[in-house]
């Protein structure tokens, strides 16, 4: 199950930064701006998925030394 979940978070922080990418390539002021958030938001999605993981690891390490 855990793995769905970083399979899934992993994926949309792939689009976002690929989203961002594109939108800076355009070279538009809207997307660029866009794009500043899409990494922004990817950011942050990376930064709670990595979060999540250390406390389901920790949770993990508890059950075992149970």
């Amino acid at each position: 199950m855990l793995s769905y979940w970083n399979m899934c978070f992993s994926n949309d922080i792939e689009a976002m930064i690929k989203s961002a990418d594109k939108a800076e390539k355009l070279h538009d002021l809207t997307y660029i701006a866009k794009s500043n958030s899409l990494r922004q938001a990817a950011k942050d999605k990376n930064d709670e998925l990595k979060s999540v993981s250390d406390q389901l690891e920790a949770a993990s390490l508890r059950l075992k030394d149970c």
